[in-house]
């Protein structure tokens, strides 16, 4: 009988689904029992620590992936439940005195062993170790709560199947192959999901302002009516917790782990970035409200649905460079094979088909990651729409992994056109999607090979967790890179290099907007948590203060923002993150982009060894020096 895998936890029946996951509780109860008896000492202790964490938090993981994921609704109701149980079994270790005072008495002189013990101190004490015992109940239960209010928020969105339906021409401006793949239905209108192939060409090429309108209005309002009060409810539990804690908010709580430190570090982030881009963004906007005018004459403002298509027209129009052309050099599984063999040509790692492997559905392709020491870890790539899957991007962990005894698991999730009689054609942003996920798997798969379960790459402070996705979004600029699968689907002629050169010219165009409308996400997400106000006007506040246009009065985004949910205060991460990326790639840019050696250096030094150490130090040792911001702002200019 081979090894059980991560997907085979999740097969079969609910009721074999909440087995499998009680049963890990009742092992990492064993392993807590070992250490408050006293059978457990040294080293051996923090491993029985250790072992535990990892059955909980993985098994947490595993159940949120079947909830994002899984198409059985009956296997996402056990999945919810046994997430449950986890998370109390896991809070039951984590408001241990006894096992607080019995990891205080490990010694170690290896440096990584030494980092992951004071993390592991110090997260316990965020937990409310130095509380009172009636304190560490309502910890408890106030955290039990925030897991369900959250799982609700993500299901709102998830579970939200909205449509919109138009007549075919009213859909002019779009690529022929898209309206190829959708005709008309036997009411004679096209029928639209939110799902991002449907979604995202419509915003980008549809002539028709009021289609624009209607997809713009149905996409920000996913997950409403129910998570205005969802919002609200999670809003004061956060809330609740951190006064509980000793916080000033749940935004100090939330960063007091992270690179940044404090809820006040990230208004003054923020407020940073929106400096550095506001002569930017306004001249962008400039740009655009004047190519409207060349339609529209009268126009005398921005509306939401424009800023995409309208800096679509202009990128053509200015730069040469239509995303609609390009697309037909960016066939899906041309895009796939080509992103894998790049980073097995950078990176010495091999990804080898497992086509017997278990998996929740007949889409899910399965690798195996391997180099010369042998396997490394297994990856599930779950690529296309379906209903009641995860509507966005991202890479779910499934087993951390340990070196000779369990290797690291996860499934990068992506919402990309699915190849039919016709090759599925990509944007370019959709390219880029799919090698910033791609980051994410690679160092989390690179980072399972330690002795700690507990230092793999997801562990790194998550200002950092989005580096090093981030910086390998650099070689979708490169010529050559591209000319390797970016080939015409008709012609089999590579993407000519001048025309890389007018696509990044062109991704120039709009980067202060683009920047901006991140900010105000990272606002929004910020004064959520740390304002009085109310949802709605801490939405309107970041709105006006980020955005180039008037949002209309009767719609609030908020409620489809899913990163609400996980990141909670700190979405601020992504442009923090990206500073450090910036940074990091001029290592790349100095000693050749697809140079094995440099990749090398940085797998060893960055990506394998995960949270091992602080980003920070780990980023001075690959660069040689403490990052800086100098890249990113030059990029910003």
């Amino acid at each position: 009988m081979g090894v059980v895998t991560a997907a085979d936890l999740i097969a079969g029946p609910p009721a074999d689904l909440l087995a499998r996951m009680r049963q890990r509780i009742g092992e990492a109860r064993d392993h807590i029992a070992a250490i408050t008896r006293g059978e457990a000492k040294g080293l051996e202790l923090l491993h029985r620590y250790d072992d535990a964490r990892a059955l909980l938090a993985d098994g947490g993981n595993l159940a949120k992936h079947v909830q994002q994921l899984h198409p059985s609704a009956a296997l996402r109701d056990a999945a919810r439940v046994a997430a449950h149980e986890l998370r109390a079994a896991e809070l039951a270790v984590r408001l241990d005195l006894d096992v607080f005072r019995a990891l205080q008495t490990v010694e170690t002189d290896d440096r990584a062993t030494r980092h992951y013990l004071d993390r592991t101190l110090r997260d316990l004490r965020r937990y409310g170790l130095d509380a009172d015992e009636e304190t560490r109940a309502k910890v408890r239960d106030l955290q039990l709560r925030m897991l369900g209010l959250e799982q609700d928020f993500e299901s709102a969105i998830r579970d939200d199947h909205r449509q919109a339906a138009f007549p075919a021409q009213t859909l002019a401006g779009l690529p022929t192959d898209y309206l190829d793949a959708r005709p008309p239905a036997g009411d004679g209108l096209v029928h639209l999901s939110m799902a991002y192939p449907d979604y995202q060409p419509v915003l980008r090429y549809c002539h028709d302002a009021g289609v624009r309108e209607t997809m713009w209005r149905l996409f920000q309002q996913r997950g409403g009516p129910a998570n205005i009060t969802v919002l609200r409810d999670l809003l004061a539990v956060r809330a609740e917790l951190a006064g509980l804690l000793g916080y000033a908010d749940y935004a100090d709580l939330a960063a007091s782990d992270k690179m940044i430190g404090s809820g006040a570090a990230i208004g003054a982030f923020i407020d940073e970035i929106a400096e550095a881009t506001a002569a930017g963004a306004a001249a962008d906007r400039e740009r655009l409200l004047a190519r409207k005018r060349a339609d529209n004459p009268d126009a005398t403002d921005l509306d939401p649905w424009d800023t995409i298509y309208l800096a679509e027209q202009v990128r053509a129009e200015d730069f040469g460079s239509d995303s609609r052309e390009l697309r037909a050099y960016f066939a899906f599984d041309r895009v796939k094979a080509g992103i894998m063999d790049l980073l097995q040509n950078l990176f010495g790692v091999r990804f080898t088909a497992v086509p017997e492997a278990s998996v929740w559905h007949s889409d899910v392709e399965t690798f195996d990651v391997s180099d010369n020491s042998g396997k490394l870890g297994r990856i599930y790539l779950d690529l296309h729409p379906r209903p009641d899957k995860y509507t966005h991007a991202a890479v779910f962990a499934m087993d951390s992994g340990q070196a000779g005894r369990r290797m690291p698991e996860c499934t990068l999730v992506g919402n990309f056109p699915q190849p039919g009689e016709a090759p599925a054609l990509m944007l370019p942003s959709e390219v880029r999607t799919f090698l910033h996920e791609f980051g994410h798997l690679l160092h989390y798969v690179l980072s399972g090979q330690g002795e700690w379960a507990g230092l793999n790459g997801l562990s790194v402070e998550w200002d950092f967790v989005e580096t090093p996705s981030q910086m390998l979004e650099e070689w979708m600029a490169d010529a050559p890179t591209l000319a390797a699968f970016a080939v015409h689907h008709e012609t089999r002629r590579p993407l000519p290099a001048d025309e890389v050169d007018r696509m990044r010219a062109a991704a120039e165009f709009g980067r202060s907007l683009d920047t901006r409308r991140q900010l105000f996400l990272a606002a929004l997400s910020l004064g959520l948590h740390t304002s009085s106000l109310s949802p709605e006007q801490v939405e309107r506040a970041a709105a006006e203060r980020m955005l180039p246009y008037p949002v209309p009065g009767d719609v609030y985004s908020y409620v489809s923002f899913l990163h609400l949910s996980w990141y909670s205060a700190l979405y601020y991460t992504y442009q923090w993150s990206l500073v450090i990326a910036k940074d990091l790639f001029t290592a790349f840019a100095a000693e050749g982009i697809r140079d094995p050696g440099v990749a090398r250096r940085y797998r060893d030094r960055v990506l394998s060894r995960g949270s091992s150490a602080p980003a920070a130090e780990l980023v001075a040792d690959f660069l040689g020096r403490p990052y800086n911001s100098a890249a990113y702002r030059e990029w910003l200019s």
